[in-house]
């Protein structure tokens, strides 16, 4: 009697002991389904704003003859932040609505840092490791880095880095281990730059390394970066 009972409320011990480890599989498979989609929409959402910011960018070296300044050693920090995307891209002339590019990947700031913490960063070639901007830099320097002419083959004129799903910028070689355990090399280019963030990739796992790369002559990264698999995943640029 009691058995038949059992059947009719849902089954019997027996039924209960497979039927919940099913459920909490299922649920798991679900979630784990959900934070995938949510990565793949941020890292569409990273891609997108970047493109926005490489047509911005080619508008000012339309009419400048030069990328802006990326904040590299600026003898004026209020004014340029440190590979951020200066100001000089929304006024006067406004080739962007504003320069605090969102990075979906970065957290929101806590009151603390600076008001482009979770922006998007850039970096400009000429700044960084030419002399384009040495007027508004401390030290200058002389001469181009030696670094110069390997950089603007890997990546042109300028790059582009959101952290990616794992929060971190990198790995590169000089990346902390205690963030990347076991280490992490640097991203082999044509230069040999030692330097370069290793690129995202979403075969390694959606929740995988990397930074999300967008320079001026790959929208995937460096210049030896192939386009993701599957095409579209979450990678479209438009």
């Amino acid at each position: 009697m009691q058995d038949r009972k059992s059947r009719r409320f849902g089954g019997t011990a027996t039924d209960l002991l497979v039927a919940v480890p099913l459920v909490a599989m299922l649920g798991a498979v679900a979630a784990n389904s959900f934070s995938g989609a949510q990565i793949r929409s941020k890292v569409s959402e990273a891609r997108q704003e970047m493109s926005r910011v490489a047509v911005a960018l080619e508008a000012y070296h339309t009419d400048r003859g030069v990328y802006p300044f990326d904040g590299y050693n600026s003898a004026t920090p209020g004014q340029y932040n440190y590979w951020y995307l200066p100001r000089d891209l929304s006024t006067p002339v406004a080739y962007l609505d504003s320069v605090n590019v969102v990075d979906p990947f970065r957290p929101e700031p806590d009151g603390t840092g600076h008001w482009q913490f979770s922006a998007i960063r850039y970096r400009s070639t000429g700044s960084t490791w030419g002399i384009d901007f040495n007027q508004l830099q401390t030290p200058m320097r002389p001469t181009p880095s030696v670094w110069y002419d390997g950089v603007l083959d890997d990546v042109g004129g300028w790059m582009l880095l959101s952290v990616g799903p794992d929060g971190y910028w990198g790995p590169s070689a000089s990346s902390s281990p205690s963030l990347f355990p076991g280490g992490a090399d640097s991203w082999e280019t044509p230069s040999g730059y030692p330097n370069h963030f290793q690129p995202y990739d979403p075969t390694n796992g959606t929740n995988s390394w990397g930074d999300i790369i967008h320079t001026q002559i790959n929208p995937w990264g460096y210049v030896n970066v192939p386009p993701p698999q599957p095409p579209g995943d979450g990678w479209s640029v438009h």
